[in-house]
């Protein structure tokens, strides 16, 4: 029994001297409510510019839903985050990946794309760059998901940020998924 006990408190200033390592990171927080569309249409909405013509649904693959954007002419549909003055600059991500998609020559914006803006006093905008596969140009053309990535400065004064999935084909399909916004 001296044995046990002995070994049981010779072991305790080995156990207090051990350090708490620092605590794992946290994953910043996404901004976009419904993201990966796995509530329905919740926070999605047809944005101000959106022509109607084009067809927009969810579908589901694997149990995976996601957004799917079939066009004849222009569809886009966007979700808004409020902006919290502290924010520095805004991470954005998402998969993306066409069908059949051709790239309408008439206009200069006729692709697929996750198109980005900041929303600012007096109903002013700051449109940034937008993060887009091109039919034409980019290997992805009919492929698998594609992770599209980007960094946005938040302009002094923004309001909100408004991201919107859009096709701008004059035939094809786009499917957006796991679209995330961080800030710093």
């Amino acid at each position: 029994m001296q044995h046990c006990i002995f070994a049981m408190i010779a072991a305790i200033p080995l156990l207090a001297a051990v350090e708490p390592g620092p605590a794992p990171a946290t994953p910043a927080a996404n901004l976009v409510v419904n993201g990966d569309f796995t509530a329905g249409w919740t926070n999605w909405a047809p944005h101000e510019n959106d022509k109607g013509s084009g067809t927009a649904a969810l579908q589901s693959e694997d149990g995976n839903t996601y957004l799917h954007l079939a066009s004849p002419t222009q569809v886009l549909l966007s979700a808004r985050i409020a902006i919290n003055p502290t924010w520095k600059r805004l991470t954005i991500s998402c998969r993306m990946r066409l069908s059949g998609f051709v790239a309408n020559p008439e206009i200069t914006y006729g692709n697929a794309r996750l198109a980005n803006s900041f929303v600012l006093p007096e109903g002013k905008r700051a449109y940034l760059g937008i993060l887009q596969l091109s039919a034409d140009t980019d290997p992805a053309k009919d492929g698998g998901w594609v992770t599209l990535k980007g960094v946005a400065e938040v302009p002094e004064g923004a309001l909100e940020y408004e991201v919107a999935c859009g096709n701008f084909a004059t035939a094809g399909q786009t499917d957006f998924d796991d679209l995330v916004v961080t800030a710093e």
